[in-house]
């Protein structure tokens, strides 16, 4: 126990304002109290004794690995201080924390720690929690935060989330439940950001503004929601593309309507590869480019036509150049055979 009567200093090195106070000792709980705000890199990192911590005052900060390594801590209470604004990389990394973590509840905004070129946080990589409850103070995930996280099973967004950053949830094979999905506010998703996430439901993207996206390999794939069990893909009228991959495998996907997204310029190479459900999608006046192999093994019985004004000021301006027949001045074998095609419908405009 520290903290609890009288406020507490401490000595600290480096960039990460490294401490090392109890680094690789054998204690087994700790309880920091009142007068303790911040904790230090390294402070507890590798104690592997230790299994549970109370915080009894206003946290505001952890500091680089500060429980790193400690893998028998499970029980952290609360989880974490409402009045948390900062995480530093790794903080509680391989930690196998239980329960139901909230974030951003009680402050302006969270900040997060992380390194290299995808800024890779590894915050609570390698816990056992369960729920995540991200406040209004949180508009960024960071790299990896989750990555792997078997556990996860309910993502709760409250604020004016903008960015899901490089596998922040990747591997998260139990996680179906994210609500909103997303928030109209997302303008950037980075690589992987829930791939492999069994997510259901319906997907809305590019509502508030533009997203961006960031891929690998040649081809700039991103495998945001490859794998996922989303059913229903919206684009909002600020949506530009669909990239790589972006839905690669989604066995799931019935649905997608891009009739909004009006100045859509593109669907990437594989971004609907796989998506044997698909039964329907809806554009509007759209003309974007479509890479290799963008609806591979998905629309199995798809048949159709695209007629498009290449050189042509306007659609009416190209329908005038065809021999353009009314639908209800069509021919019995021209009606009979769309039918055949398109037993549901819709009624066409005419034939051409």
């Amino acid at each position: 126990v520290m903290g609890r009567e009288k406020s507490i200093s401490f000595s600290v090195s480096g960039g990460n304002n490294d401490q090392y106070g109890f680094y690789n000792t054998c204690i087994r709980s700790a309880t920091l109290g009142q007068y303790v705000k911040d904790v230090y890199g390294f402070m507890f990192q590798n104690c592997t004794n230790l299994e549970s911590v109370v915080f009894e005052g206003p946290v505001t900060h952890f500091d680089y690995q500060a429980f790193c390594g400690c893998k028998k801590l499970a029980h952290v209470t609360p989880l974490l201080p409402p009045t948390v604004n900062s995480i530093g990389v790794e903080a509680f990394y391989g930690c196998p924390i239980e329960g139901s973590l909230s974030l951003g509840e009680g402050v302006a905004s969270v900040g997060f720690g992380g390194n290299g070129g995808h800024w890779e946080g590894n915050t609570f990589r390698g816990s056992k929690i369960t729920e995540f409850i991200a406040g209004t103070g949180v508009t960024a995930i960071v790299g990896t935060m989750f990555n792997g996280v078997t556990t996860l099973t309910n993502v709760v967004f409250k604020g004016a989330l903008k960015s899901v950053g490089y596998n922040s949830f990747n591997g998260c094979t139990n996680l179906r439940r994210v609500t909103p999905l997303l928030p109209p506010s997302v303008n950037k998703l980075e690589y992987g950001s829930f791939r492999s996430c069994p997510i259901e439901g319906v997907l809305t993207l590019g509502v508030d503004s533009a997203v961006s996206y960031t891929g690998e390999g040649g081809h700039n794939e991103n495998y945001s929601f490859g794998g996922s069990h989303i059913t229903d893909f919206i684009a909002g009228t600020n949506l530009t593309s669909v990239p790589g991959s972006f839905f690669n495998t989604c066995s799931t996907l019935t649905n997608v309507d891009l009739t909004a997204a009006t100045n859509l310029t593109s669907i990437g190479k594989y971004a609907f590869k796989g998506n044997t459900a698909l039964k329907t999608m809806s554009f509007s006046n759209l003309k974007p480019s479509i890479g290799e192999e963008a609806f591979d093994g998905s629309i199995a019985d798809y048949k159709g036509r695209f007629l498009y004004p290449k050189k042509s000021a306007s659609w009416s301006d190209y329908i005038a150049t065809l021999s353009f027949t009314p639908w209800a001045d069509a021919s019995e074998t021209a009606t009979n055979t769309y039918w055949t095609n398109f037993p549901d419908g819709p009624e066409p405009r005419g034939v051409a």
